[in-house]
């Protein structure tokens, strides 16, 4: 790696959850990126760090602000503890260092010993970044095929629904909750009779309850109790297409639909 002495450098870091590993903690990657600019005498003028933000979008605050600041001078190289850092997709980190090479804005990734001011450094960053995608692309494909083995048993997964407890002792099975299944059970009920979700939200709210979450009830959290199978003793999964993005689109044609190990509270 070429010396960079005196240059300024802005030190990227981000974690998609709050629980990682010590070395691989905000706190983690920055000690060891400040030591390295130490010992090379870089000029380390900001920190830029996205917590709890997944890499597979771009459209992060402090990444953007990073950009930000390189496009308008304030850095001459930026450098991240490992591509993955920066971004999950092939395409979007390419992009992100072509913009900073256009810019003459210097890359580097410590762990990979990565410069892209020449042709093998590209090269090498677009085999690194390749493989960096299919490892994320198979870790999603194997929970997907764990989460959707589970399902086919009869086991939910996901934030427990209203008018369930977790057992005691026990990571897989269900148990009712009286208190809430009565409140369930009188959703059902008032639709039956032909009463509106709106409708029947306010006279859950003007009665004082609340939803699993201790929040208000609403069109859509009375929209998903009346539509989800779960209350009649099924499990579903894979209900839309694209299951792994934040944002489900499209719903999917063949969801699974399976006898769940729960009681029915319907």
């Amino acid at each position: 790696m070429k010396q960079l002495k005196k240059k300024r450098i802005g030190l990227y870091a981000r974690v998609s959850t709050e629980m990682q590993t010590d070395g691989y903690s905000i706190h983690g990657q920055l000690n060891q990126l400040t030591e390295y600019c130490q010992f090379q005498g870089y000029e380390v003028v900001d920190e830029y760090t996205d917590r709890g933000i997944s890499g597979k979008t771009t459209q992060r605050p402090e990444l953007q602000r990073m950009l930000k600041d390189a496009k308008e001078g304030k850095l001459d190289g930026i450098m991240v503890y490992n591509t993955t850092r920066l971004a999950r997709n092939t395409s979007d980190l390419l992009n992100i260092v072509e913009e900073l090479y256009e810019i003459n804005v210097e890359f580097f990734s410590l762990t990979e010993k990565i410069e892209i001011a020449s042709s093998t450094g590209k090269l090498m960053l677009q085999i690194l970044a390749s493989f960096a995608e299919f490892e994320r692309n198979v870790i999603v494909e194997n929970v997907f095929n764990g989460q959707r083995q589970r399902a086919i048993e009869g086991y939910y997964q996901g934030n427990l629904p209203l008018g369930y407890d977790k057992v005691p002792d026990s990571k897989k099975e269900l148990m009712i909750n009286q208190h809430e299944a009565n409140i369930v059970k009188y959703i059902f009920e008032s639709y039956a009779k032909g009463h509106g979700y709106r409708k029947i939200a306010n006279a859950l709210n003007h009665k004082g309850y609340v939803t699993k979450k201790g929040k208000p009830f609403s069109i859509s959290s009375i929209t998903y109790i009346i539509s989800n199978p779960f209350y009649i003793g099924k499990i579903q999964f894979a209900k839309y297409r694209h299951w792994s993005d934040k944002r489900r689109k499209g719903l999917n044609e063949e969801p699974i639909i399976a006898d769940g190990k729960h009681a029915p509270i319907i």
